[in-house]
């Protein structure tokens, strides 16, 4: 990270750097042959890489100002598609404003939100039915960033409805407006949590189970904002008075609706309206980014580490040349969460918010010490840092132990290995010795061409002053410490 970049500038080279990663798998995929047996396979595991493809450029796009259509339908269904939770979604389209539900006593409400004896919601669309329901939903005039709406109310509902249970999306039309609204169960809040729901970390105290930083209606009704002067939107987050109690747990009805002017009632379009959202792109674009990139972070690299890697491949291929592109990819990834963590972390530190501390740490886990230490120097100086011709001595006293940490200890440990590498000068050697069997585990890294105590300390740029301090409360988190001398560095867990 060169000093002169922000962490906006950060965050745009970061998701360049993965979707290019990204894009170079997914055409060397292309080049494989498999099975006739595995080809379904092959092309699903590639659907599911454009997916994760499709999002990181819709994040790319966010400072375009360029007008586009939208497409409600597909973002917001592809969130559903063959869902292992058996949660699924039903679009309707309605002219007019009546509503039938209004007529339902609480039980015959719960119903029409619950799947019984796992049958499907709706029938199969064929392509025809699937193109009007595209066109009935797609929104005109919009700069690329409204493209996170129907994302984020898709992930929002996916989140906190239960298994089981059905989310509805309805569009209703009338001569200059159209209303669509997301109905799902979730979990209840009070009415004084409802009242900051669309606050910078509003989230009911029931939700606590699901992990959140509490932005994303927030971010929604930021983008929406952007779009008043020409669209004439607004936007609203309801809960149903009632309380149902479906699986012994108190759920409530949610319904988030926006409404906008349709295509023929549209006001001119303020070519101006950058003016009066740059502090969105200057603040608030790194916390969307954040906020939505961890998820495709996940499933990314949940389909490198356990779908690609056990893809059936044929004899002609060379797979030791696959699980090396894998295993760069993995560590590309990382890097990713590694980078994302650091923009929650400059949040925090400016604005004191301990909210966020959770979204950094990650959720609590048992950390295989020794394999993830191990393995991530080795894959470190194989792939990324390959071009420096690093050589490396491991010595194992006695393998590390596992230890009770959080999830980000494995961009924790990437980070602190990458922040060595990139520092160290080509052909540098290091002795690097492990040991698990006294109280502490310590992993001591010894390099005669490395200054720790420049590289630690010393940094002109603030951005690299931040990332130290964030590695060193994570290590904190796990009565941890760093032992910094000129030409070694101990870690002791």
């Amino acid at each position: 990270m060169e000093d002169s970049k922000t962490i906006v500038d950060v965050l745009f080279d970061e998701m360049h750097f993965l979707y290019k990663k990204c894009s170079d798998l997914r055409e060397y995929m292309k080049s494989l042959s498999v099975p006739s047996k595995e080809l379904n396979s092959l092309y699903k595991k590639i659907g599911e890489l454009d997916d994760c493809m499709s999002l990181i450029r819709v994040h790319q796009e966010l400072k375009n100002t360029s007008l586009q259509e939208v497409d409600f339908y597909s973002k917001f269904k592809k969130h559903f598609y063959k869902d292992k939770a058996n949660k699924e979604v039903r679009f309707i389209v309605i002219d007019g404003l009546e509503n039938e539900e209004d007529d339902l006593n609480d039980a015959e409400l719960l119903k029409r939100y619950v799947i019984e004896n796992n049958s499907s919601v709706a029938d199969k669309l064929d392509k025809e039915e699937e193109e009007e329901l595209k066109k009935q939903f797609t929104i005109k005039n919009c700069l690329p960033v409204m493209e996170l709406v129907p994302i984020q109310f898709a992930s929002n509902a996916r989140k906190y409805m239960p298994p089981g249970t059905i989310v509805t999306v309805t569009l209703r039309k009338t001569e200059k407006r159209n209303f669509i609204t997301v109905s799902n169960l979730g979990p209840r809040s009070e009415q004084d949590e409802m009242n900051k729901i669309l606050e910078e970390g509003g989230r009911g105290k029931n939700t606590s189970i699901v992990r959140g930083m509490g932005l994303g209606l927030k971010q929604v009704k930021e983008i929406l904002n952007m779009h008043r002067d020409w669209l004439d939107t607004a936007f609203d987050v309801d809960q149903n008075e009632n309380d149902f109690l479906y699986e012994n747990i108190h759920y409530s009805m949610f319904t988030v609706k926006f409404t906008y002017l349709n295509g023929e009632n549209e006001q001119s379009i303020n070519t101006d309206y950058l003016d009066w959202n740059e502090d969105f792109w200057n603040d608030d674009i790194p916390i969307v980014i954040v906020h939505n990139m961890f998820t495709v972070s996940y499933d990314l690299r949940k389909l490198c580490e356990n779908k690609l890697i056990s893809l059936k491949l044929s004899e002609d291929n060379d797979k030791e040349e696959w699980k090396l592109i894998l295993e760069e990819l993995r560590m590309v990834i990382r890097r990713f969460d590694d980078t994302l963590r650091q923009c929650l972390y400059k949040v925090y530190l400016e604005q004191n918010d301990d909210e966020l501390v959770d979204a950094i740490m990650g959720n609590e886990c048992s950390v295989s010490l020794h394999k993830v230490v191990y393995r991530t120097f080795e894959s470190l100086v194989n792939t990324l840092y390959s071009n420096k011709n690093i050589d490396y001595d491991p010595q194992v006293n006695e393998a590390l132990k596992s230890i009770d940490a959080h999830s980000c200890f494995y961009s924790f440990i990437y980070g602190v290995f990458s922040l060595i590498l990139e520092r160290a000068p080509k052909g540098s050697f290091f002795e690097i010795t492990y040991e698990g069997g006294r109280k502490d585990n310590q992993i001591t890294i010894k390099c005669e061409q490395c200054n720790f105590k420049g590289i630690f300390y010393e940094s002109a740029s603030e951005l690299i002053k931040n990332r130290v301090h964030m590695y060193k409360d994570m290590l904190a988190e796990w009565n941890g410490a760093f032992i910094i001398q000129e030409h070694a560095l101990k870690i002791r867990l």
